[in-house]
């Protein structure tokens, strides 16, 4: 069974975000999100993560499901060097190892948020959100700052996990999305409408 957003209303004060929206989500694969910032991608999957409520409408398709979420900040952290970071959300090494060579970060395992690059410390927030493992992965501009090379390398790794999860991935870059996604939903707003869906 799928997940389904029914009706969802949400408002901040006289800012209306999400009138009636409603969309199917099938229970595996990769669906790309584009829409121009503020429409209320981000608002939308908050609701679906359950960091924020509905003012009306419901969700169903999500009992059981673990979440996993990479957020637009990379939220690491500062306390903790890299590994650290892994180890507050897995406790497995082979899994932690995996994700660090997997996002081309062995080299900084040791390393502390505030020594990281700003596209390694997304590559951090990934790699956490990556190895926590779940059934639906959020990923909120996954990709910002990293160059076309790197993105080739971590691609697989996505696409593997489509495979058994829902991916869902919010991106400017309509080209990473069309490399990645099964279906591509065009947004726009506010409030946020689905202005187009199709495939890549």
């Amino acid at each position: 069974m799928g997940i389904g957003l029914h009706n969802i209303n949400k408002r901040f004060g006289e800012l209306e975000v999400l009138n009636g929206f409603s969309l199917e989500l099938p229970e595996t694969g990769i669906i790309g999100l584009s829409g121009p910032s503020g429409c209320g991608k981000t608002t939308m999957l908050r609701i679906l993560a359950g960091l924020e409520s509905s003012d009306e409408g419901y969700i169903d398709g999500l009992d059981g499901k673990r979440i996993s979420m990479v957020f637009q900040e990379d939220r690491l952290l500062p306390w903790m060097n890299l590994i650290g970071n892994l180890l507050a959300v897995q406790k497995e090494a082979a899994i932690i190892r995996y994700y660090l060579e997997a996002l081309s970060l062995t080299e900084q395992a040791y390393s502390y948020p505030h020594e990281l690059s700003g596209g390694m410390q997304r590559r951090a927030a990934l790699a956490r959100a990556l190895a926590y493992g779940g059934d639906i992965f959020i990923l909120d501009e996954p990709f910002k700052g990293l160059d076309r090379d790197l993105k080739d390398s971590i691609f697989p790794h996505i696409n593997d996990l489509g495979r058994n999860s829902l991916v869902l991935i919010v991106s400017h870059e309509t080209e990473d999305l069309k490399t990645l996604a099964d279906q591509i939903l065009m947004l726009s707003g506010l409030p946020m409408k689905i202005q187009k869906r199709g495939e890549p």
